[in-house]
């Protein structure tokens, strides 16, 4: 999950996912759709909104929406279809 490959992927789908709204909310919500094909509940999108309000750490390797894209990425409800 934390391969070199996977934080590939996550920078794109951050830089992708980035250009897709001009706020947080709206980015996380196309985040969920192209991810899951579904929206954001009230719960995950408060908690994503704050996760990238957060002060970046200077241990840090990657970006606060990298990190996030990474998140998703690695998410079981991406990993394996029901």
């Amino acid at each position: 999950l934390n391969s070199e490959f996977m934080v590939t992927q996550a920078r794109a789908f951050a830089s992708r996912i980035e250009k897709l709204g001009t706020t947080d909310a709206e980015r996380v919500t196309a985040a969920y759709r192209h991810a899951f094909d579904r929206e954001p509940d009230t719960r995950e999108l408060d908690l994503a909104v704050r996760f990238l309000k957060l002060p970046p750490r200077p241990t840090d390797k990657l970006t606060r929406w990298q990190q996030y894209a990474q998140v998703l990425l690695a998410s079981s409800e991406l990993m394996y279809v029901d």
